[in-house]
């Protein structure tokens, strides 16, 4: 998990980074939340969940803006619904990743 207030400066690395890990089907999934109020475009790309970062590369990175589950929650709902979020896609990578090796999850 990262938690970051800012956003990243070196992109190209880092998609090629995630690019490699992903290639290589490592049991690894990333989870950034953003705190504060930049921009965070980058961090959106790297998420994946409507584009690929890279052709042929599997999502493995969850990207949740703080400031966005706060602003769309009740006070007593922030702690459950960021929880929700932050998870709320490495089930599914666990169970592709044991899939795409050929075992059961």
């Amino acid at each position: 998990m990262i938690i970051t207030d800012g956003e990243v400066h070196d992109i190209d690395e880092t998609i090629a980074e995630i690019s490699k890990m992903a290639k290589a089907n490592m049991s690894i999934s990333i989870v950034i939340v953003g705190v504060g109020n930049e921009d965070f475009s980058n961090m959106v790309r790297l998420d994946g969940d409507d584009v690929a970062i890279a052709a042929g590369v599997k999502d493995i990175v969850q990207f949740v803006k703080y400031q966005d589950v706060v602003r769309r929650s009740e006070p007593a709902q922030v702690a459950g619904n960021l929880a929700a979020l932050v998870l709320e896609e490495i089930p599914s990578s666990v169970v592709k990743c044991f899939m795409d090796k050929g075992q059961m999850p």
